[in-house]
């Protein structure tokens, strides 16, 4: 593997961790927190999407799947808080 291959394996296993060590927290983060949380993921998926083309397909692959931990987490924090996304404009109806 060479120097790129080493920097981005080490890149996503960090975020992986970072990911995991996240959802544990959130499960009982106040709303702010969760913003704060939600913010910096993010951030971090963001400089990791932009790598992630020069990566083997089991990086992608696995890359995915912490996404996919991500995105239940959301969903459960979302559900305990009441839905306080706001990153879209929703209509309601009461």
């Amino acid at each position: 593997m060479n120097e790129t291959g080493v920097e981005a394996e080490r890149e996503y296993t960090e975020f992986s961790a970072w990911v995991d060590d996240q959802s544990s927290r959130a499960e009982t983060a106040t709303e702010a927190e969760w913003r704060e949380m939600k913010a910096e993921y993010k951030r971090r998926e963001a400089e990791l999407d932009a790598k992630s083309d020069t990566w083997d397909e089991d990086a992608k692959k696995g890359w995915q799947d912490v996404k996919s931990r991500w995105n239940r987490t959301e969903d459960k924090v979302q559900k305990r808080l009441g839905g306080i996304d706001v990153d879209v404009d929703v209509k309601r109806k009461n």
